[in-house]
């Protein structure tokens, strides 16, 4: 089913449990899933941004919401000291 929806992608920074993070804020207002059949279906996408997130900021957290006919969204935190060190380092 093709359908236009709206994708919002934003960044910035907070402060969360004394520690400063960029966040990076991915959204839709498309057709959403129900988040609990992820292993069912192999969503590799998901799986390798999740690795490669960890591989390059261990301390990166991921989170992933989604519902049907709602939207996704999927929230990317960094530790803003981290962020620093990785991109300089090439």
């Amino acid at each position: 089913m093709n359908c236009p929806c709206t994708l919002t992608v934003a960044a910035d920074t907070v402060l969360e449990d004394g520690v400063l993070f960029v966040r990076i804020h991915i959204e839709d207002d498309g057709v959403g899933f129900d988040t609990q059949l992820l292993d069912e279906h192999g969503q590799v996408g998901l799986a390798n941004t999740r690795e490669r997130l960890q591989l390059c900021f261990p301390d990166s957290l991921f989170r992933l919401e989604s519902a049907v006919g709602v939207g996704t969204s999927i929230f990317i935190m960094i530790p803003e000291a981290h962020f620093h060190e990785n991109y300089y380092s090439g």
